[in-house]
Parts: structure tokens; sequence; C-alpha cells
């Protein structure tokens, strides 16, 4: 059972990293991402299973 808590804290740490790099680099205005904040962080949500159903 701890092994199942450690593997899910482990890949919410993940997706929380990946987030906030992403906006970090989306206040900077780095790259592609420029503008366009929602719709990368609404591809990350369905990249890793958290998207709301349309």
């Amino acid at each position: 059972m701890s092994r199942l808590v450690a593997e899910m804290a482990t890949l919410m740490i993940a997706e929380h990293d990946a987030k906030t790099r992403f906006r970090v680099r989306a206040q900077r205005g780095q790259g592609w991402e420029k503008g366009r904040e929602q719709e990368g962080l609404a591809l990350l949500d369905k990249a890793t299973g958290t998207a709301s159903p349309d």
C-alpha cells in the first residue's frame, strides 16, 4: 500500500512541476507559448488525464 501512495505522490509532483515550468516560461514569453498559456495548460491536462470531458 505504501508503494502505491509513493507512486501517486511522485506522479502528482511531476505533474505539478511540469505545469509550474510551463507557467514560468509563459510568463517570460519564451517560445511558442507566448499568449497561449491556457491552450498549453489544457494540453498538459489532456496528456496527464486530468482534462475535463468536453
